[in-house]
C-alpha cells in the first residue's frame, strides 16, 4: 500500500487487476470500432461476435459474455436461485426507486433501521407518505455503539419492533456503513410468515463476505461492484431472490419510475426485452470492468473463502493494537463485526464534526469520518504491517493534538 493508507471503501474501493485490465482493452476497442455494428453486438453478445483480428488483441475481454452471460455469472456468483432476475443501475437514487416501487407495492408499513445508509432511508420515508404508507424506524445504533449490545438482544430489538408496530416489510442492511453486521439471516427466518417483501442493502457485504441467495430468505438483494467488488466504477444491482413473486416484481419492472435510469433500460433491451426502450447514450464502461472483476473473483474460490476471515482478523489485531489510542474501537459482539473497523474519539461529543478527510490524507491515511468523532477504516486483504500499523496510531494521535 506504499505510505499511503487506502482503508476506505465507503466510497471507491481499490481497483483489481482483472477489472483495470478489461476497461484498458476495451479502451483500445472502441478507439478501433467506434459506434459501429460490431460494437453493438459485443455489447449484447459478448467478445465471440467480433472478428478473430479483434478478439486477438483484446484476451482480457474474454470475461465479456454479453449483457446475459454477465447477469448469469453474478447469478452463480451470489448463489442466486436458478432464473432470478438482475437489474442494473447507473445510479443508487434509480435503484432505491425500484426497491421502494416492490416494498410498497402491497405492505403498508415497512419496518427500517437506524444502521442502514440515511439517504436511502430518507427516500423510503418520502415515497412512503407520497403512497399514504409508513415507515417505521427501529433505534438500534446507540446500543451498538455505546452499549455493546448482544447479537441476541438486537434480532429481539427488531422482531418485537416488527410484530409491535405490526409490520408487513422489512428494509436491512447486510453490513451496515458503519460496518455493523447484522444477523439478517435470523432475523428474516422469524420474520419470515409475517412479512410480504424483504429487501437487503448488500453494499458493504457484496464481496466482504460471501453472499448465497439461495438460503437468504430475502425477496431482493441490493449491490454495487465499487466498493468490496474492486472493480472502481459505480454499477449498482437488484438481485432478485427466491421468496418473491417473480411476476409481480416483472410487472413493477416495465412501470417503475427507475426505467429512467439509461443503464436499466439498455441492459433490458440487450436482453430482448423491447418493452424497455433505450434512446439515450449509455456509459458501459461500469459493465466491462465489472465483468473483468468478476472473472478474477470467480477464478479465485480459495481467496473468496478466506477474504472474510482475513478482513475480520485485520480487524481484530488493529483493534487491539489500538486499545490505548486516542481513538478506541467501537467493540461490539463479536457476531456483529465485520472487516469495517469503527473508531471513536474518547473526548468527542456526539454532536461534533466530522474529521475532515483532508485532514487525514495529510497524515498519510485514507479514511472516511463522520460526526462524533467516528472514524471508519476498511481492512486490507493482507495482514498489516509493523509499519502500517505505527502509521495509524501516530495520525490518530496527532489528529487528537
Amino acid at each position: 500500500m506504499g505510505t499511503e493508507l487506502y482503508l476506505d471503501t465507503a466510497r471507491l474501493g481499490r481497483m483489481c487487476p482483472g477489472a483495470r485490465l478489461a476497461e484498458q482493452e476495451f479502451g483500445w476497442l472502441v478507439s478501433r470500432l467506434g459506434s459501429s455494428l460490431y460494437l453493438e453486438q459485443f455489447l449484447i453478445h459478448g467478445v465471440q461476435s467480433l472478428p478473430v483480428r479483434f478478439r486477438r488483441r483484446v484476451p482480457h475481454l474474454q470475461c465479456w459474455r454479453g449483457v446475459a452471460g454477465f447477469r448469469r455469472g453474478l447469478a452463480e456468483f451470489v448463489g442466486q436461485p436458478q432464473g432470478g432476475a438482475t437489474h442494473f443501475f447507473a445510479q443508487s437514487s434509480f435503484l432505491i426507486q425500484f426497491a421502494a416501487d416492490c416494498l410498497f407495492e402491497r405492505a403498508q408499513r415497512v419496518l427500517v433501521t437506524d444502521l442502514g445508509w440515511p439517504p436511502y432511508t430518507a427516500r423510503l420515508h418520502d415515497i412512503a407518505f407520497a403512497r399514504r404508507k409508513s415507515l417505521h424506524v427501529v433505534s438500534l445504533k446507540d446500543h451498538v455503539l455505546h452499549d455493546q449490545i448482544h447479537v441476541d438482544d438486537l434480532i429481539e430489538r427488531i422482531v418485537t419492533s416488527y410484530e409491535r408496530l405490526d409490520c408487513d416489510a422489512i428494509f436491512l442492511s447486510d453490513i451496515s456503513y458503519l460496518g455493523v453486521r447484522l444477523p439478517i439471516e435470523k432475523i428474516l427466518a422469524q420474520l419470515r410468515h409475517n412479512c410480504k417483501f424483504s429487501v437487503v442493502d448488500g453494499a458493504q457485504a457484496f464481496n466482504q463476505r460471501a453472499v448465497d441467495l439461495n438460503s437468504l430468505a430475502c425477496d431482493l438483494y441490493l449491490a454495487g461492484t465499487q466498493k468490496w467488488f474492486c472493480s472502481y466504477h459505480p454499477l449498482r444491482m437488484a438481485f432478485v431472490g427466491q421468496h418473491c413473486d417473480a411476476e409481480r416484481i416483472e410487472r413493477i419492472v416495465t412501470r417503475t419510475d427507475a426505467k429512467r435510469d439509461a443503464l436499466f433500460n439498455f441492459c433490458h433491451s440487450a436482453e430482448g426485452r423491447p418493452q424497455i426502450a433505450y434512446g439515450e447514450t449509455v456509459n458501459v464502461s461500469a459493465l466491462i470492468a465489472a465483468a473483468g472483476a468478476l472473472h478474477q473473483m470467480s477464478g479465485r474460490p480459495a481467496h473468496r473463502c478466506t477474504l472474510w476471515k482475513r478482513l475480520t482478523e485485520n480487524a481484530s489485531v488493529l483493534a487491539d493494537w489500538l486499545t490505548d489510542s486516542p481513538f478506541v474501537p467501537v467493540l461490539s459482539s463479536a457476531s456483529l463485526q465485520s472487516g469495517i473497523l469503527l473508531l471513536r474519539d474518547r473526548h468527542a461529543a456526539d454532536d461534533s464534526q466530522a474529521v475532515e478527510r483532508a485532514d487525514l490524507a495529510a497524515l498519510g491515511l485514507i479514511a472516511s469520518a463522520f460526526a462524533g468523532g467516528l472514524l471508519r477504516l476498511s481492512m486490507p486483504t493482507i495482514a498489516f504491517s509493523l509499519h502500517q500499523m505505527s502509521t495509524i496510531t501516530r495520525a490518530l494521535y496527532q489528529l487528537e493534538s
